[in-house]
């Protein structure tokens, strides 16, 4: 199928909720055409482009975002509210309108139910539990999920949304076509993360016992 693309610094996952903001008169345009035919658009990493190159095409693989609300701001902007649907790929990108399109093809994710999902699952769900905690220590601020989901599919979305990683590290989970290697990345990240939250949290309670010494400096090592 052929949609409109709409190339932004983040990456959506299936079952997110995100806020946008349409400035642009080409996406504008294209808020307009979804809204007339009642289909989503395709939310796609942009790349960044390297010294003297012109903007390149954005990735490859991202998600359907399906329009929940919209709200015209005073300037003529617009505020929309969308939802993360299925992953595509895109197939060919197509430079004839006046925003971005491209035909696609879905991208399921495979395995989803197997034993060896499940079992990885559950590690995935015990590691994310203490990063949110760790994270709640660091920051000050309380991060909690109200009911951890139970699937494969559910648990590994819901990390990759939760992970405080690069976009680039999310759009790596983003390609994978296996839940299983979705889901062993998850733990290396978390894993990852967790040493650095550990790190983190040891060196503020240190803090709080010394100061940060005679000139406000805080020595990191």
């Amino acid at each position: 199928m052929r949609v409109p693309l709409f190339p932004l610094p983040l990456v959506l996952f299936p079952g997110k909720v995100q806020t946008l903001r349409v400035f642009e008169p080409r996406h504008r345009a294209m808020l307009h055409e979804c809204m007339r035919s009642n289909r989503p658009f395709g939310l796609v990493l942009a790349r960044k482009p390297a010294r003297g190159e012109e903007k390149p095409l954005p990735h490859t693989v991202g998600v359907f975002a399906h329009i929940a609300q919209v709200e015209m701001l005073p300037d003529g902007t617009y505020g929309i509210g969308v939802y993360g649907g299925d992953r595509f790929r895109v197939e060919q990108f197509h430079l004839d309108e006046p925003y971005l399109t491209a035909e696609v093809v879905t991208l399921p994710l495979l395995e989803t139910e197997s034993e060896q999902s499940q079992i990885l699952a559950g590690r995935v769900r015990r590691m994310l539990d203490d990063y949110l905690e760790a994270l709640t220590r660091a920051s000050g601020f309380r991060f909690q999920i109200q009911e951890m989901p139970e699937t494969p599919l559910e648990v590994a979305y819901l990390t990759a949304m939760v992970l405080q990683i690069s976009n680039e590290a999310k759009q790596e989970l983003l390609v994978l076509d296996h839940i299983s290697r979705v889901l062993r990345q998850e733990i290396i990240h978390l894993a990852s993360e967790l040493n650095l939250m550990d790190w983190i949290n040891t060196t503020l309670f240190a803090t709080s016992l010394t100061g940060f010494g005679s000139e406000g400096w805080m020595n990191l090592n």
